[in-house]
C-alpha cells in the first residue's frame, strides 16, 4: 500500500523543479529582480528587431544557429522594450528548468534523481547561467537524456520530444558530439526503442549538418584568439576544471606536474569505470560528450590557453561529474559506500549553490530602462554589458 505521504512521480518532479528555481534565485537574484542585457543576448535581440522572423534564419554572430534563443528575442520584440532582458533572462533560467525536468523523468534511468537534476543548476561554471545565448551550454543535456530515455506509451509524446531535439541541435554546436551518441543508442537499442531513436538521430544530425556548414563558412572562427605563452601542461591538466566545486584544487594542481599525475590516475580509475555495469554505455557517453566540449574549446582557444578561462567549456563535465557519483552510489553493495558516495554529490551541489558567484557579473553603466522608451523612434545605438563594446543597433 502506498505511504500517503510519498509523492507521485510529477510531484516528485514539480518539487525538485521549484528547489532548482531556488537554487538559480540563490545564485544569481539580481537577475530574477533587475535583468539586463548580456554579451551575446544582445545580437539576438537586435536582429529579432531589426529582421522579424527572417532572425530565425541568421546565425549567431554569422557564426552558428541559436534557435531557442532567437525564438525568445522574437518573442520579447513583441511586448514594450523596457520588458526586453526580462523576458530573454527569464526564457535563459527556463531553458536550465527544462533539462531539471527531463532529468527527473521516470524514463530516464538515472538514480538520485533529485541530486543529479539539482547539478544542472549548481555548477561552479557560472558563464552558463543567466544569458539567453549562453542557454546553448545547457540545452545539449536534455539531448543526452532523450538518447538514454525510454519511449513513452503516450503517443503525444514523441512530437514533442521530435520539436525539442530540432530546436536545441539548431542552438549552437554541442548537438554535433551527441550525433555518434545518437547512432550508438539507435543501434543498439532493442526494437521497440529503434523507430523512437531513428528519428530523433535524424532530428540531431541534420542540426548538426546546419551547424556545421555555418561554421565551416566562418573560416576564421578558430582563429581569433591572439597568441599568448602558456604551459603545454593544461592539455594534460584542464579536466580538473570539472571539479571547480573543491574549491582551490585549481590554483593548486592546474599548471604543474603534480595536476598531470593526478588526471592520468584518475582517467585510469574512471576508464576502468566506466567499462563496470551498470550504466556503462551512460558513463561512457558522459566522458565521451564532455570530452568533446572541453577539448574543442582548447583547440579553439590553443593560441592562448588560461587554465580559468572560458568556464561554459567545462560545465558538461561538471554536471556529469556529479552524475557519475550518483551512478558509482547506485552500483556499491554496501549501505556505508552507497553513503559516501551520494553525500559527496549531494554537498558538491550544495556548496556550489550557496558560493553563488566568485565574482559579481559587471552591469551596463547606464540600464535598459533608460533608453526603452527612445526604441522606436528612430536608429539607436544602446550599449550593454559586460563592456562598451557589446550594443543593441536598432535601425528603425
Amino acid at each position: 500500500m502506498k505511504n500517503k505521504t510519498e509523492l507521485s512521480p510529477l510531484q516528485f518532479r514539480i518539487a525538485v523543479l521549484l528547489v532548482a528555481a531556488g537554487c538559480l534565485f540563490l545564485r544569481m537574484p539580481h537577475q530574477f529582480l533587475a535583468p539586463e542585457f548580456w554579451a551575446e543576448d544582445a545580437l539576438l535581440y537586435q536582429a529579432a528587431y531589426n529582421l522579424g522572423w527572417h532572425s530565425l534564419l541568421q546565425p549567431l554572430g554569422g557564426v552558428y544557429y541559436n534557435l531557442y534563443g532567437s525564438l525568445f528575442a522574437l518573442t520579447a520584440v513583441q511586448f514594450p522594450p523596457i520588458l526586453a532582458p526580462w523576458i530573454q533572462i527569464y526564457a535563459a533560467h527556463f531553458a536550465a528548468l527544462i533539462i531539471v525536468f527531463l532529468v527527473t523523468s521516470p524514463r530516464f534511468d538515472m538514480p538520485y534523481k533529485a541530486i543529479a537534476a539539482l547539478a544542472v543548476v549548481a555548477s561552479p561554471q557560472i558563464e552558463a547561467y543567466g544569458g539567453l545565448a549562453n542557454a546553448q551550454w545547457i540545452l545539449p543535456l536534455g539531448l543526452f537524456v532523450l538518447a538514454f530515455s525510454r519511449a513513452s506509451l503516450q503517443k503525444w509524446v514523441l512530437p514533442l520530444e521530435i520539436l525539442f531535439s530540432f530546436i536545441v541541435s539548431m542552438t549552437g554546436p554541442l548537438g554535433c558530439f551527441l550525433v555518434p551518441v545518437f547512432l550508438w543508442r539507435c543501434w543498439s537499442a532493442e526494437s521497440t526503442e529503434q523507430y523512437r531513436m531513428s528519428i530523433l538521430s535524424v532530428i540531431v544530425a541534420l542540426g548538426s549538418v546546419a551547424q556545421i556548414a555555418a561554421i565551416t563558412h566562418d573560416s576564421q572562427i578558430f582563429y581569433l584568439i591572439q597568441k599568448g605563452a602558456y604551459s603545454p601542461i593544461l592539455w594534460i591538466t584542464m579536466p580538473l576544471r570539472w571539479m571547480d566545486a573543491i574549491p582551490n584544487l585549481g590554483f593548486e594542481l592546474g599548471r604543474n606536474f603534480g595536476g598531470a599525475v593526478l588526471v592520468i590516475l584518475l582517467a585510469a580509475v574512471v576508464g576502468r569505470l566506466c567499462f563496470v555495469k551498470p550504466h556503462r554505455d551512460l558513463k561512457i557517453a558522459m566522458i565521451f560528450f564532455a570530452s568533446m566540449v572541453l577539448y574543442t574549446g582548447m583547440f579553439k582557444f590553443r593560441r592562448n590557453l588560461n587554465f580559468f578561462g572560458n568556464d561554459r567549456y567545462v560545465y558538461v563535465g561538471s554536471v556529469f561529474l556529479v552524475w557519475f557519483l550518483c551512478i558509482l552510489a547506485a552500483g556499491m553493495e554496501r549501505k556505508r559506500s552507497i553513503r559516501t558516495f551520494v553525500v559527496i554529490a549531494t554537498v558538491i551541489v550544495a556548496v556550489t549553490v550557496f558560493r553563488r558567484f566568485d565574482y559579481p557579473r559587471p552591469t551596463a553603466k547606464i540600464p535598459w530602462s533608460f533608453y526603452a522608451e527612445r526604441i522606436g523612434k528612430g536608429a539607436i545605438s544602446i550599449p550593454v554589458a559586460p563592456s562598451p563594446e557589446w550594443q543593441v543597433i536598432l535601425t528603425r
